[in-house]
Parts: C-alpha cells; structure tokens; sequence
C-alpha cells in the first residue's frame, strides 16, 4: 500500500505515504497445452518485460504477482517488487512467512506468524539521530582529504545529462577464486574485504595517493532497536 510523492507544492522532501487500501491484482496465464520448453521460453520474455516495465513510484503498486498454471499441478510465480519497499534482508523474513501461510493452508491448519515488530519503532529511532553531529564527525574526519579518488579516462567526462547505466559480467577462473579464497582465509577476512582492499589500492596506484577514500553501500541494521532482526 505504500506510494513515495515528490512533486507536489511545499513537501520539503520526497514523502512515504502508506494507503489506507489498495488492491493488487495477480496476472495469470495458463501455458498448460506448451511443452516445458515452451512455457519456460515465455515465462522468460515475460520477467524481461516485466523488469523493463519498471515502477513509477507515485502511482503504481510497487509489487507484481503474476502466475503461471504449468500443467500437472506445476506453477510458477513470478514476485516482482522495488528495491524501496524490500531489500535481501526484508526478502528473506517474507518468503520464511509466506511459506509458513502456504503450508498452514496446505494442511488446513491455523496460519500462526507471532507478534510483529512494528516499523514505526525504526522511524521513531531514525527521526531522534543527529545529523549535524554526523556531518560534523566526517567533516572533521575527512577534512585533510581534498581530491577525488577516480579512474584515469581517455575520453572526456561527458556533460549532465549523458551518462548511461550499463552492467557487465564476467567470470573468474576456478584457480583464481581458489587462490583468493585461500588468500582472504589466511589473513582472516572475508573476500569482500579483499576485493575492497584490492579496490583501494588500485585507486591509490591511479592517484598517486597515500588515502584512497571510497564508498559502500551496507545492509546493516542498528542494534539498539529490539526485534530489528526480523523487521
């Protein structure tokens, strides 16, 4: 039921509004009469679609159901939903519910989920933090540190407006995940530890620096709320 607003007159910043009801409808397709071949073909054009569809963040239900009646008693569920409402964590409580209602109704047995933390509790914590003792504590942190960290370009930096998202995957060879697994667990760390020391080195060798200073996103949630874990 949740909605995020940003273009209406005197919000002093994009706005989370939870309606009070909203339906959501599930798409269905029965591929039943198609070889497995078939149906996986088309499930597959349609989650590429559908991914391609989006979210306006404004307006739309910002979760997709759609199922696929796959003969014999086969289905399959494709669960679309925006990052905003639903990260790796929060994914992992719903599906755990999700099964548990699925096969309370299985066995025709009560569907019993337990007490919900409440989420308001999180905004309620958020709401009392200090963000200008935060700026000043990486102000003052960082204030001897005055250049970009960046990769050498050849080509130009483009103008606003130019920029273009784009993802390439590779793959490394078994050895050499082999070899730095077997290097991360000698040091202690994890690889991601190492691939992000590997990082900042690679930026201090491009900037001829002695501080490398870069970003990362973390999924961790504050300790200090009880039941934050299974928010």
């Amino acid at each position: 039921r949740t909605i995020f607003i940003k273009e209406v007159q005197d919000l002093t910043g994009p706005q989370q509004v939870v309606l009070s009801n909203r339906e959501l409808t599930v798409y269905r397709e029965d591929f039943s009469h198609l070889a497995d071949h078939e149906q996986q073909a088309l499930i597959d054009a349609f989650m590429t679609k559908d991914r391609e569809k989006g979210f306006n963040l404004q307006k739309d239900p910002l979760m997709r159901l759609a199922l696929f009646d796959r003969g014999n008693s086969q289905y399959t569920c494709v669960w679309t939903h925006h990052h905003i409402i639903m990260d790796g964590w929060c994914l992992g409580i719903i599906l755990k519910e999700f099964f548990s209602m699925y096969d309370s109704l299985k066995n025709n047995s009560p569907v019993r989920l337990g007490s919900t933390v409440p989420y308001s509790r999180y905004i309620e914590w958020l709401g009392e933090q200090d963000q200008e003792e935060t700026a000043a504590y990486w102000s003052e942190y960082l204030k001897e540190y005055g250049n970009t960290a960046s990769i050498p370009r050849i080509n130009p930096r483009p103008v606003d407006g130019d920029y273009k998202a784009d993802q390439i995957s590779f793959s490394l060879a078994p050895e050499m995940v082999e070899k730095l697994t077997e290097a991360a667990q000698n040091w202690g760390v994890t690889l991601n530890t190492l691939f992000m020391s590997m990082w900042g080195v690679l930026l201090h060798r491009y900037n001829a620096t002695d501080d490398a200073v870069f970003g990362s996103v973390i999924s961790g949630r504050p300790s200090a709320i009880d039941g934050i874990e299974s928010m």
